[in-house]
């Protein structure tokens, strides 16, 4: 029998998938991202960390599936996009990899319609952590680590390099930078806008298809992932457009809604239905969390597993102002145009915190038996 193994690396969870060639999902294995944040909007990983996350995420895997590595018959990849990945002429980080979620740069973006022109040249959404602002950004606070830079990366390309040895940017990720989405290219308009000089075009590697072949495992990759040396590793492309494929976006009819870390709505063509997600962060949410630091971590009894407290304890008031603004949510999907609304009930996010007994141990009428402690998302439903 032969596999493939597939690598996901998002912003929050590392996540690797093995396939037989039926694309079969035969096992997966995840571990946790540890991202670096503060209040000023840092968003960034140590990216040697990284690496080493990922291949212990696929040696794990292997020996979860109990399959031998030589029926590995190739590597898929797709990661987090744009953000900001840099290396030195030895091929060393410069710096932590800056996130796409990274805010820092809109401090130098007082016109706020450059975003505006951007979209009428690309058609994409520009963010304050995609990789032009960025650079931007590091052209008037990093002057110094600008100058030590040999490449811009993005997660893949860094996670790809490691792999293989090989140093490429691919179509899907340079279009979103923002580049020249058509020709799939840096673009001399946008890095115009930003009044960047295209001195910089000599930073980022040689752009190919996603489709193309990235390389091999090298000897030193083999050792931490206990992949075989010479597997085959395909270009890959950004989380968004893979995901997106693997919906089933490029056939009629489909409205597809993306909900990771953070949420893309794609619309293929119209007569099809479209919903819209909603999930409370429940403890996830950390108390030093950059935007309103000062809301806590709601969960129904504080908490995270049976005899475990280290979370704030919804009071009677909450539980009922969190239905209220459940409710309000609901109604504003409504109004913008969405045809239905999915509650996230499961995973141990919020909603599914009240249905466990060892989550829920109120003794109000959202706790007690399976029925009260239903209650809180019936509800909002009703």
């Amino acid at each position: 029998m032969k596999y493939y193994l597939a690598i996901d690396a998002g912003t929050s969870v590392i996540k690797t998938v093995i396939f037989n060639t039926n694309f079969k999902q035969i096992n997966s294995y995840s571990v946790k991202n540890p991202v670096v944040t503060d209040k000023f909007g840092k968003s960034e990983i140590e990216m040697e960390k990284f690496w080493l996350l990922t291949a212990k995420c696929i040696k794990l895997l292997i020996k979860k599936s109990k399959i031998q590595s030589q029926s590995i018959v190739g590597l898929g990849i797709t990661g987090n996009m744009v953000g900001f990945w840099s290396i030195n002429n030895t091929n060393k980080p410069v710096r932590n990899a800056i996130l796409w979620n990274d805010t820092r740069s809109q401090k130098i973006f007082t016109n706020k319609k450059i975003f505006d022109q951007i979209y009428k040249i690309t058609g994409s959404i520009a963010q304050y952590g995609c990789t032009i602002p960025i650079l931007k950004w590091m052209t008037k606070f990093e002057k110094e680590n600008l100058k030590k830079i040999k490449y811009i990366l993005t997660c893949k390309d860094w996670l790809r390099f490691k792999l293989t040895g090989n140093i490429n940017n691919d179509e899907t990720e340079v279009s979103v930078y923002p580049g020249d989405i058509k020709n799939k290219k840096l673009s001399k308009k946008i890095f115009k806008i930003f009044n960047l000089s295209t001195k910089y075009f000599k930073l980022f590697p040689e752009i190919k298809k996603s489709n193309e072949l990235g390389g091999y495992v090298t000897k030193s990759a083999s050792k931490l992932t206990s992949l075989i040396v010479g597997t085959p590793v395909i270009i890959g492309c950004g989380d968004v457009i893979a995901s997106i494929l693997g919906a089933g976006g490029i056939n009629h009819n489909k409205k597809i809604s993306i909900i990771g870390t953070t949420c893309h709505n794609i619309i293929v063509k119209n007569n099809s239905k479209i919903f819209f997600k909603i999930l409370h962060l429940k403890t996830i949410r950390k108390p030093d969390f950059h935007n309103e630091p000062y809301v806590p971590g709601f969960t129904p009894s504080g908490l995270v597993r049976k005899d475990k407290k280290v979370a704030y304890e919804m009071t009677a008031d909450d539980v009922e102002n969190m239905i209220e603004i459940y409710v309000r949510d609901i109604e504003i999907i409504k109004d913008l145009g969405f045809d239905g609304v999915e509650l996230h009930g499961a995973h141990g996010y919020l909603i599914d915190q009240f249905f466990w007994e060892d989550t829920n141990q109120r003794k109000d009428g959202f706790g007690g038996s399976i029925q009260l402690r239903s209650s809180f998302a019936s509800e909002i439903i009703q």
